[in-house]
């Protein structure tokens, strides 16, 4: 079973049909039925036609059938509108093409539906208070019935609150016989030379009875400032990582850049270092003062960029915040791009991985421990050492291994410079039970950071 589109002139008034052809690929031997019914489109039930939800059923032999679906008439001037006719539950056959569409054809004078536009404006700025920019809204034809249109304001290069006053969206109404409106949008007036910028006036969501013919309209702010002579800059700021440890370095990176127009001279570069770091370099020409590190970059062309790294070592965890600004000798129209900032994340807690026995040593290994670090067993701090294969990860308490028994269970923990030693949460811990092997040496075997015992 098939179903066709349908179209229909709409008439001026009482109800036209428009016939909807529904066929069967073959004859059948048996009575073949379907249910169909009408939905909805831009067409609305019952103004613009009448429900219709039926059974169709074709005879032993017969191959087509038609549904009629009744369209309402009216004088109203609106676009062409659609409805559908849908197939479903078929007996006695299969359903190939199971939806149609209807469409109403608008008949009403004019011939052309009423289409509305905006034109463009440009407005010269001032160097203060505002300059209105007014666009005018055209209706063409003028028509009896009312009108209504969304009418918003968009950047392009100019931006809302500092270069004009934005117009939120708002609907205009046009009464019958009405076919101009005025928008009018408050242009702000400054001293800064800069290149000409615009913005647009979009209308969208015209009432049904037009259409939308030029639906943006751009307003230029025209510049009115004598001298030429800013220079944008910017800044761009990334650290080496998001996270960090505690005593592992990390660096920043820093662009400098000027999108001109024109050169900027005595550029300094000053960026400000979170309180829990202590500064290790600079790229040349920086220098350190307290938490404060200022470079001085000197002359940057027109569309050219400088990169500075400064890299610091993190001594306390947390989340910390770096921020760099940019200022030069020339003005910069634009400030919102003179300062950045980036924020990572320092974690100090120790992280124990393995811990062996190697006669009376206990050796620890694992991440995070910072110069100074301890080692305890079962909460007795340890005489301990750096390993010094290894003197970043690995740590050895030298007799804290000659107590250790067979079966025992140890608690050992690792505690970074100003960590509280009677708080076991201020570590990671790892607990294990003492192993005894055929060797004269005890090993010991342990796992992950957990409070429960390990089975021997």
């Amino acid at each position: 079973l098939s179903i066709s589109d349908a179209s229909i002139t709409e008439g001026n008034s009482g109800t036209t049909g428009i016939d909807f052809i529904v066929t069967l690929s073959e004859a059948s031997s048996q009575t073949v039925t379907v249910n169909f019914a009408t939905a909805n489109g831009s067409a609305l039930a019952p103004t613009d036609y009448v429900t219709n939800n039926d059974t169709l059923s074709f005879s032993p032999g017969e191959t087509i059938r038609r549904i009629t679906v009744s369209v309402n008439g009216d004088t109203t001037i609106e676009q062409d509108e659609t409805f559908f006719v849908t197939l479903s539950n078929a007996t006695n056959a299969d359903i190939a093409n199971p939806q149609a569409q209807g469409t109403i054809i608008n008949d009403d004078a004019p011939n052309n539906i009423p289409s509305l536009s905006v034109n463009d404006v440009s407005v010269t700025e001032g160097n203060g208070g505002t300059t209105p920019a007014n666009f005018v809204v055209t209706l063409s034809p003028a028509i009896t019935q009312t009108v209504t249109v969304t009418v918003a304001t968009a950047n392009e290069t100019a931006t809302a609150g500092s270069d004009y006053v934005a117009l939120a969206a708002a609907t205009l109404t046009f009464n019958p016989g009405e076919t101009s409106k005025t928008v009018m949008v408050a242009v702000t007036g400054d001293t800064v030379s800069e290149p000409n910028e615009t913005f647009v006036v979009n209308l969208s969501n015209p009432s049904a009875n037009v259409v939308i013919g030029k639906g943006q309209g751009r307003g230029t702010i025209l510049n009115d400032d004598t001298s030429n002579t800013s220079a944008d800059l910017g800044v761009l700021k990334a650290a080496s990582s998001d996270t960090g440890n505690v005593g592992t370095n990390l660096t920043y990176s820093i662009a400098v850049t000027n999108t001109g127009p024109a050169n900027a001279t005595g550029v300094v570069l000053t960026d400000t270092l979170p309180a829990d770091v202590t500064f290790v370099s600079a790229s040349t020409g920086c220098t350190p003062a307290g938490n404060t590190v200022t470079c001085n970059i000197g002359n940057l062309a027109n569309g050219a960029s400088t990169t500075v790294t400064i890299t610091v070592t993190p001594t306390k965890a947390g989340a910390i915040t770096n921020t760099a600004s940019v200022r030069g000798n020339e003005s910069d129209p634009r400030q919102s791009n003179n300062t950045a900032s980036v924020t990572t994340t320092i974690s100090s807690r120790p992280n124990i991985l393995e811990a062996r026995v190697e006669g009376k040593r206990l050796i620890v290994t694992g991440a995070n421990f910072m110069p100074g670090a301890r080692i305890f067993i079962n909460g007795k701090k340890q005489k301990t050492a750096n390993d010094a294969a290894s003197p970043e990860t690995r740590l050895i308490a030298r007799k804290g291994a000659k107590n250790l028994v067979c079966g025992q269970s140890v608690l050992i923990l690792v505690k970074n410079p100003g960590d509280q030693t009677s708080d076991e949460t201020e570590s990671e811990d790892f607990i294990f039970r003492i192993r005894c092997t055929d060797v004269p040496t005890p090993v010991a075997k342990g796992g992950g950071s957990s409070s429960i015992p390990r089975s021997p």
